[in-house]
């Protein structure tokens, strides 16, 4: 992969991730540094470009008004960057012990003292940029670029690495960040980019790192395994079957239209009969607990934990003290928050309230804008052999990362993922949240540790997955056009030969507080299904041979029956009314009519006890006792659910990558406290 490339590019300059690190201050340096600290004392001015009003800075007037270093004859590199750094107004010592600290090593004088603050990068490539007749984009001027310009790629030019971004007025441009030893390259690279009309524009080092992780982040896939990616709705012999199924119905091409009618219904009849039976079976199960050795600290791996973030300024207080609870060593775990570039309110309130061992990670602009493009931006920052996804508001078991690591030792190479639990420890007292907190304790404490004893196949949940790095790497990671990357990446796990288990741990949640709120999350997990089962039956015979019979099967009940009995719920109702009420009142009865009714009644009553046996066993583990009312009127739950699944169809089509953002910080932390405590002693 050629963005791939540009990354071990990346790493042979002096802009790499390492480098950006703080080398060591010499005496001299420090003792020049209070000298230095006019630096930031003389006024500012706003310099626009006027070709590009986005391409602006502040700079102090004394530099902008001093255009001596803007034009002029060639120098030698050591030689514009001592008339560089002046123009900045470093002070003479300053500048004369970083020459002699980059005498001594391969760092140039102008990278230590940004390293060391000395020097405001910002100023420092604006001037150089000026110099070379360049304009300078900032940080927060940069986009990366989207699925309309992937065929954009990055390249080197004679070691100089240039990357294709986008501005905010959508004008594309190529990023470099050139070393000054660079410069005659850099005058015939300016030569070749005007001879395609293209655009050089000089960004820093960090900016041009960021940008290369993101492109990458947000293309790989695409590219690398191109199968796997959501990117595109459907393939094109997936579009072409779907255009011409409509004939089927009509022109009766392969059966009767009644017939086949009847032959769908019995496949959802089926399906229903199948997720009634699990349940029951899963509901009466032992469950399965997973004894772990406690391992000292000097045995535990580095442990990443990265929690993407937007519009989370709320619950950020509350994260953090989530994170640092945790109980594994500080020295050895990896905490990143993943914030969006326009996101200041919540980079502000992370700045407040993180501590030192805590990273703060800006993702730069770039669609689309989902969990998991964060997420894969995260993953190239990350340390750890293991990682775990946490979302704001979640509070995990402070001894969580300790058993998962555990886990992972015990289990060998093949446990890829381990999903612990996930609970709402709060607002039991309202109809919706109860169902949703039921429906929760029934997947994650029965359905998901049934499945996971017997090695089938079972979907993730969208936080709380700890990862072997190795393997998430080994299937490509997140997929960020796919609005449940956690249902596609199980797929793709077990496609890989690799085994998912349940963590006997659990992360306590904010569950949705209103129904526009719910609605809103649910029709994005119904999307994102949709999504996935678009992308893994692209070619069912691969499909078949990777997964083999069993998961396979397990897919096509458990993912595309799930969804097409959602969407068949209200019909299934309704002709057991009218059935109801037409045999009440003593009507003769087609065959049809006989048909459907009679399989309505065969298998709703195994599906709806099934989800009931599920249901109030997961509320007896949570400590969650199941109203009568809440039972009988689940089948309200399940109408709206395949509400929010006729949306989520809706948004398939029309904008199938838009992320639909659940708000969070709506619950008191008290309130999630006292529920949780009366959870754990049964009283809630």
């Amino acid at each position: 992969m050629v963005a791939k490339q540009a990354i071990c590019q990346r790493k042979l300059g002096p802009y790499t991730a390492a480098s950006a690190a703080p080398v060591p201050v010499s005496n001299t340096i420090a003792q020049a540094r209070p000298v230095s600290r006019r630096l930031h004392q003389s006024a500012s001015i706003t310099i626009r470009s006027q070709q590009n009003p986005n391409e602006y800075t502040n700079l102090p007037a004394s530099i902008a008004k001093s255009p001596a270093i803007l034009s002029g004859p060639s120098y030698t590199w050591q030689h514009l960057e001592a008339k560089v750094l002046a123009a900045c107004e470093v002070e003479p010592r300053a500048i004369a012990a970083a020459q002699r600290l980059a005498s001594m090593s391969s760092v140039s004088a102008s990278q230590i003292l940004i390293n060391t603050r000395e020097l405001d990068p910002l100023k420092y490539y604006w001037i150089l940029a000026g110099h070379c007749k360049l304009r300078y984009l900032p940080d927060a001027a940069l986009h990366a670029l989207d699925i309309t310009h992937a065929h954009i790629k990055p390249f080197t030019f004679k070691g100089i690495l240039v990357v294709p971004a986008t501005t905010y007025n959508r004008e594309i441009v190529m990023c470099a960040s050139p070393k000054l030893k660079q410069l005659k390259e850099l005058e015939q690279l300016k030569g070749k980019l005007a001879e395609k009309a293209s655009q050089l524009r000089l960004v820093s080092p960090k900016s041009l790192s960021r940008l290369v992780d993101t492109n990458d982040t947000t293309q790989s896939l695409l590219y690398d395994k191109p199968k796997f990616s959501a990117a595109k709705r459907l393939s094109a012999a997936q579009g072409t079957l779907l255009v011409l199924s409509p004939l089927l119905f009509f022109w009766g091409a392969v059966l009767p239209p009644l017939t086949l009618l009847a032959v769908f219904a019995f496949l959802l009849k089926i399906t229903a009969f199948f997720h009634g039976f699990l349940r029951l079976r899963a509901a009466f199960a032992q469950p399965l607990r997973h004894v772990c050795r406690r391992a000292s600290d000097t045995e535990l791996p580095i442990y990443s934990v990265l929690i993407p973030l937007y519009d989370e300024d709320r619950v950020c207080a509350q994260i953090v003290e989530a994170m640092q609870a945790l109980d594994y060593p500080k020295q050895k775990l990896d905490i990143i928050f993943l914030v969006e570039a326009g996101d200041h309110k919540t980079q502000s309130a992370l700045a407040n309230a993180a501590t030192p061992h805590m990273r703060i990670l800006v993702v730069p602009e770039g669609h689309p804008r989902t969990k998991p493009r964060a997420l894969g931006v995260g993953l190239r920052a990350a340390r750890g052999e293991f990682l775990v996804v946490y979302d704001a508001e979640d509070r995990p078991e402070p001894d969580q990362l300790r058993k998962a690591a555990g886990r992972f030792r015990t289990a060998g190479w093949k446990t890829a993922c381990l999903q612990a639990s996930l609970h709402f420890d709060h607002g039991h007292n309202k109809w919706l949240t109860r169902q949703f907190a039921l429906e929760y304790a029934a997947l994650f404490d029965v359905i998901i540790p049934y499945s996971a004893r017997r090695n089938w196949l079972f979907s993730l949940g969208g936080t709380s997955n700890h990862f072997r790095r190795e393997a998430l790497e080994r299937v490509g990671g997140w997929d960020p056009f796919n609005v449940t990357e956690d249902a596609d990446l199980a797929m793709r796990l077990k496609r890989a030969n690799y085994d998912i288990e349940w963590l006997n741990s659990t992360t306590y949640e904010e569950a949705p507080v209103t129904l526009k709120a719910w609605i809103s999350q649910r029709s994005r997990w119904q999307k994102g299904w949709m999504q996935t089962i678009a992308v893994h039956l692209r070619n069912p015979v691969s499909l078949w041979r990777e997964l083999g019979a069993r998961d396979t099967l397990l897919f096509l009940l458990n993912f595309v029956g799930g969804i097409f009995c959602m969407w068949a719920m209200p019909w299934t109702l309704l002709a057991i009314a009218l059935f109801a009420a037409s045999f009440s009142a003593g009507e003769m009865q087609t065959w049809m009519s006989s048909f459907w009714a009679g399989l309505a009644l065969l298998t709703f009553p195994v599906g709806f006890l099934g989800g009931l046996a599920a249901l109030w066993r997961g509320g007896v583990r949570r400590g969650i006792a199941a109203k009568l009312s809440d039972l009988l009127s689940v089948p309200c739950y399940w109408l709206l659910i395949c509400g929010a699944s006729y949306l989520a169809a809706a948004e398939f089509i029309i904008r199938p990558h838009h992320w639909r953002k659940t708000s969070h910080g709506h619950i008191s932390a008290s309130r999630k406290t006292t529920a949780r405590t009366k959870a754990r002693c049964g009283q809630a």
